[in-house]
């Protein structure tokens, strides 16, 4: 776990409150902060994101959520890079485990 160092300048009376909470929950001082850090960023993060949802429910919907595959042709723009294409197995690998064939270590289609 990577560690920082960073001088904290805290009240006096602060300081000696979380000192004593501390001892209370027998945990360093450096624990209790960290924790209490933790918690309040992660009730920031959650508002943040609850605000975020807001936005996002203002904003129109995309037409491409709005159509169907398969109902519309393709679209300039709509492409698929060759890399992203699914490569095939040739016709005839294909046919021969669609017939259950058995494979050149014996194995039949489907692993058995």
């Amino acid at each position: 776990m990577e560690k920082s160092n960073f001088a904290l300048r805290l009240l006096p009376s602060l300081y000696k409150t979380a000192q004593r909470v501390a001892d209370r929950e027998d945990c360093s001082l450096n624990q209790l902060i960290n924790v209490a850090l933790a918690e309040k960023l992660a009730v920031m993060e959650e508002d943040y994101w609850r605000e975020r949802r807001k936005t996002a429910a203002k904003r129109p919907k995309s037409d491409a959520l709005n159509r169907l595959a398969g109902n519309e042709p393709p679209r300039n723009g709509d492409n698929v890079r060759p890399s992203a294409r699914k490569k095939q197995a040739p016709a005839k690998v294909r046919r021969v485990k669609a017939e259950g064939a058995v494979g050149p270590r014996g194995i039949t289609a489907g692993g058995r």
